[in-house]
Order: C-alpha cells, then structure tokens, then sequence
C-alpha cells in the first residue's frame, strides 16, 4: 500500500510540473501549489508518506481557517443589519407622527370641496390652503432633519460592517499565510507532521448527555484522500503572497 502510494503521488507531481512548463499562466493558486512542490521535490522523493500527511492535516487546517472566516463574516453582516433594525425602531415614532401630519393636511384640503357650493368651495380652500402648506412645509423639513440624522446612522453601521469584515479577512489571510509556510517546513522536514487533536462531540438525548471523543481524520483511499486535500488546498491559497 505504501508503494502504491508513493506512486501515485510521484506521477500526480510529475503531471503537475510537466502541465506548469506547458502553461506560463496558471491561476495563482495552482502557480503557488507547483512552486512548493518544486521547492520540496528532493523531500517528497525521500519520505513520500510524509508528503501525504503533510497535505492532509494542512488541508484539513485551511478547511478550518475557512470555517471561522465565513462565521466571522456572517456575523458582521448580522451585526449591522442588526444596528441599522435599532435605528430604524428610533425613528418609528416621528414617522408616523409625519404621515399624521401630512393626512390631516390632506384631509382638510379635501374637505373643501363640494360641486354644489362651488363659491364656498373656493374660499375654504383659499382658507385653509395656508395652514396646510404650513403642515406640509413643516413635514418636508422635519423629514429632511430625519432623514439626514437615519443617514449618518446607516453609514456607520455600514462602515462598522466593513471594518469587521476587513479584520476577519485579514486575520484569516494571516492564519492562512503561516499555514502555507508551515505547510512548506513541514514538506521539508523541517517541522514534525502535527497530530491532529481530537473532536469532542457532545450529544444529548432527553436528560442524559453523552460525550464521545473521534479522531478528526476518517480513513478513505490514500488517492481520494490526496485529490481531495491538494483540490482543498488549491482554493485557499489563491489570495497568498508569499
């Protein structure tokens, strides 16, 4: 089994590296992937076993990064949809203060009119035309004053959404930078393939809990489990400098 998995990762190197001298326009991440295979050729040739662990616990750790990020990232999101609901709910009142307004402007207008007595008719819209423009008036600019206030609001929550997310891309792309070295390290030899810690799983039926302790590998076939974590590792190192 160790043979035949020593093959099988030579011969997917050597596709790799052999599709890297076709192609001078790789996707970064692909790009980065060959270079370190490159990088840790001579080391994968003496202890390809090595190689496949190394792939699998990084592959698994990206996953990981991933993971949080996209937690992070909906969460800010929440969070300012949240802010923005309670300074939606501030205001609530003055709306319908304004719509109160604005109906019984209307309403008195309105009630002006009748076909049948078309003198009187015009004399009360004459009347009362004033105050209620006054109304209007007083709507439109109290309206202006809210709307201007709501505004500023809303751009703060959004500016807060941005700097959360900003720092959650960051971190993660920090998290992901040191992995990829390490990833390097441990490729050479230079660092020992960490051991992935074990999974507490906690599961509870009616009042009883149950605790069970599982690795956080699962054995599958060393090709599957290989594809899988190079396909894995690919797509988290495409935004990577290093």
């Amino acid at each position: 089994m160790k043979m035949h998995q020593c093959c099988y990762l030579f011969a997917l190197l050597a596709c790799l590296l052999a599709s890297a001298s076709a192609s001078s326009s790789l996707p970064i991440g692909d790009s980065k992937l060959l270079q370190l295979m490159r990088a840790t050729r001579s080391a994968q040739q003496t202890d390809p076993q090595r190689s496949l662990d190394c792939f699998h616990y990084y592959s698994e750790l990206f996953e990981g990064y991933l993971q949080i990020y996209e937690t992070e990232f909906a969460q800010c999101e929440a969070d300012a949809k949240n802010l923005t609901e309670k300074y939606d709910s501030n205001y609530v009142g003055s709306l319908k203060n304004l719509n109160t307004y604005s109906d019984l402007a209307c309403t008195n207008l309105l009630a002006c009119y009748d076909s049948s007595r078309v003198l009187d008719s015009f004399g009360c819209f004459a009347q009362v035309g004033p105050e209620s423009s006054k109304d209007i008036y007083a709507v439109s600019t109290n309206a202006s004053v809210y709307y201007g206030q709501l505004l500023l609001q809303y751009q703060y929550a959004q500016f807060e959404e941005e700097t959360c997310k900003n720092t959650s891309r960051n971190a993660y792309e920090q998290r992901c930078d040191a992995a990829y070295v390490d990833l390097q390290k441990c490729l050479k030899g230079e660092i020992p393939v960490p051991t992935p810690e074990p999974t507490t799983i906690s599961t509870t039926v009616a009042t009883t809990t149950r605790t069970t302790t599982t690795p956080t590998t699962v054995p599958t076939p060393p090709e599957d489990n290989f594809n899988s974590d190079i396909a894995n590792i690919l797509n988290k190192i495409k935004h990577l400098n290093v």
